[in-house]
């Protein structure tokens, strides 16, 4: 299913923009460097637009529940940790604010790899049921090809024994 497999790519997407925000955040906290900081803001418009590719698996019934945990992780991180990590100091310390920040990232990462195992557990059941579909389709045109033929071998014998055979008897 193309919704799908576009969803695990946005899922992936979405997943490399986090990574990008976070480390470039970490290295704003660790050197004070406006650079990072900046490189953070880049990722977000790419984080969004890979979320909004996303909302294709909610019309998954079975994925619904672990997309809406994943964005609720992302945005977890995002209200309690990326938007503080903007300000120096950070608030509790350097050392604490990195700890607060890695469980809130580990946090979303187990939620992002669910969806992702769950999502692909979806695109090879829609594979299989294509797959199926395609084999059912196959054995009803061979079985209506069979069909054919014996119809048609019946009314060449027919054919013979109405029209040849008497035909010939009068020449």
């Amino acid at each position: 299913d193309t919704r799908l497999q576009q969803g695990l790519l946005a899922l992936e997407d979405s997943h490399q923009a986090m990574l990008d925000m976070d480390g470039s955040l970490r290295g704003y906290l660790a050197t004070g460097d406006q650079f990072f900081a900046d490189n953070a803001v880049e990722a977000a418009p790419r984080l969004a637009a890979a979320n909004t590719m996303m909302l294709n698996l909610l019309d998954e019934p079975r994925l619904r529940q672990d997309v809406l945990a994943l964005q609720l992780a992302q945005q977890r991180w995002s209200n309690d940790w990326a938007e503080q990590a903007r300000r120096l100091p950070p608030p509790g310390g350097v050392e604490t604010f990195l700890k607060q920040g890695t469980a809130l990232f580990d946090d979303y990462r187990a939620r992002k790899e669910g969806t992702r195992v769950d999502t692909i557990a979806a695109i090879e059941a829609a594979d299989r049921g294509a797959v199926v579909g395609q084999w059912t389709i196959g054995v009803l045109i061979a079985l209506v090809g069979v069909v054919t033929l014996v119809v048609a071998l019946r009314g060449r014998t027919r054919l013979q024994r109405h029209v040849v055979t008497p035909v010939d008897g009068l020449l």
